[in-house]
C-alpha cells in the first residue's frame, strides 16, 4: 500500500504539470457561462448530453470555480480526487440528475478552476472555499459525494456542519496520511521540470492505477485527464499544495463523532486506498455503512457507474 501510494502520487505529480487556464483578480461575485468549444477533450462528453446545462464559472474574490449543474430536486454535490476533475463524474451526472440537482465542480487548484501557486490547499482551506462556492450558488443544504481526496473533504465538511450536509458518500476516501511520504513534496518542489515527463504514455500508466477496467483507458480519457495540466508546471505546484491535505495527520481520527449519515464505498481492485485503510476509517466512524464492489478500482464511479449510482441513490433515500 505504501509503495503503491508513493508510485501513484509520483505519477500524478507528472500528470499535474499543467493547467491555469484563467487567472482572475476581480473582486465581484458572479457566474459566467463557458463555451463548449473552449473545453477541449475534458468537455467533449458534454456535447453528447444536451440535457446538462452549459458549464459555468463562479467567481468570488480572486478565485474562479468551474462547474456543471443539472437536474431538479434536493442538492447533491460531487467532489473529485487529487489530479482529477469534473470529467471523472461523466457516467454519474445524468442518472443522478434524474433525482437530484447535481453540481459537480473542479476543486480549486485542479481542472479549470483557479490555481494559485501560493495558495493553501489543505483540508480547512478547501472546506472554506467550497462552502463559499455553495453559498454563492445559494445551496444551503446538500448531500455530498466525494472520491479519494474529495471523500476526505466531504467527510470533513459534514463533520464540521452536519445540519448543512446530512449525508455523505465517500468513494475510496483518502484518509490515511501515514501513506504519504513526508519528503515527497520537498522532492517534487526541488524538481522543476517534472511536468515535462508527462505524456500520453505516462498518463496511460497512471490511469492503470486509477481504473480497473482497461477499456476505460482510451484516447478520450487519456486526453481528458492530460489536457487540463498542460500549463508548464503551474498545476504541479498546486498539486504539491494538495499533498498537505492528503498528509493531514489529524486524519482519520478527526472524523470521530460524525453526526451525518456516512456510506463508504470501495473497490476490491483499488490500488490506491487499501482495505486496511477502509477498515480503520469504518472503526472510527462507527455508524458508517460499508459496501464493497468486487470489480471496482480506485475510481469506482468510472469502473462501475451503475453499481455506484444504485448505492448512492439507495443510501440517500434511506431515512
Amino acid at each position: 500500500m505504501s509503495l503503491s501510494i508513493f508510485l501513484l502520487i509520483s505519477g500524478l505529480v507528472f500528470v499535474l504539470g499543467f493547467v491555469l487556464w484563467f487567472w482572475f483578480h476581480r473582486r465581484s461575485k458572479k457566474t459566467i457561462s463557458a463555451k463548449l468549444s473552449d473545453l477541449g477533450a475534458a468537455g467533449a462528453w458534454l456535447k453528447s448530453h444536451p440535457e446538462i446545462e452549459r458549464p459555468k464559472y463562479f467567481e468570488f474574490e480572486s478565485e474562479k470555480v468551474y462547474y456543471v449543474q443539472t437536474g431538479r430536486g434536493p442538492d447533491l454535490v460531487l467532489l473529485h480526487g487529487i489530479g482529477a476533475s469534473v470529467f471523472t463524474w461523466r457516467f454519474l451526472i445524468k442518472p443522478l440528475s434524474a433525482h437530484y440537482r447535481v453540481t459537480a465542480l473542479d476543486l480549486p487548484g485542479f481542472g479549470r478552476s483557479t490555481k494559485n501557486t501560493q495558495g493553501d490547499y489543505g483540508l480547512d482551506a478547501q472546506r472554506m472555499r467550497i462552502n463559499r462556492f455553495l453559498d454563492g450558488l445559494k445551496i444551503r443544504k446538500a448531500y455530498l459525494v466525494g472520491s479519494s481526496m474529495g471523500g476526505a473533504i466531504a467527510l470533513w465538511m459534514a463533520h464540521e456542519d452536519p445540519e448543512r450536509f446530512p449525508k455523505v458518500v465517500a468513494l475510496a476516501a483518502a484518509t490515511s496520511p501515514e501513506f504519504i511520504p513526508k519528503k515527497l513534496s520537498q522532492f517534487v518542489a526541488r524538481t522543476p521540470f517534472l511536468h515535462k515527463t508527462l505524456t500520453r504514455q505516462t498518463m496511460r500508466l497512471i490511469l492503470n492505477n486509477i481504473v480497473a477496467k482497461q477499456e476505460l483507458i482510451n484516447s478520450e480519457s487519456i486526453e481528458a485527464y492530460l489536457e487540463p495540466f498542460l500549463d508548464q508546471g503551474i498545476s504541479v505546484r498546486t498539486f504539491i499544495g494538495a499533498l498537505q491535505l492528503l498528509g493531514d495527520r489529524r486524519m482519520p481520527q478527526c472524523f470521530r463523532g460524525m453526526k451525518s449519515g456516512v456510506l463508504l464505498l470501495q473497490g476490491e481492485r483499488d490500488r490506491m486506498v487499501s482495505m486496511k485503510s477502509l477498515q480503520r476509517l469504518s472503526k472510527i466512524i462507527r455508524t458508517a455503512e460499508v459496501v464493497i464492489s468486487a470489480t471496482g478500482g480506485h475510481h469506482i464511479m468510472e469502473d462501475e457507474p451503475e453499481w455506484t449510482t444504485t448505492e448512492i441513490l439507495r443510501f440517500m433515500r434511506e431515512t
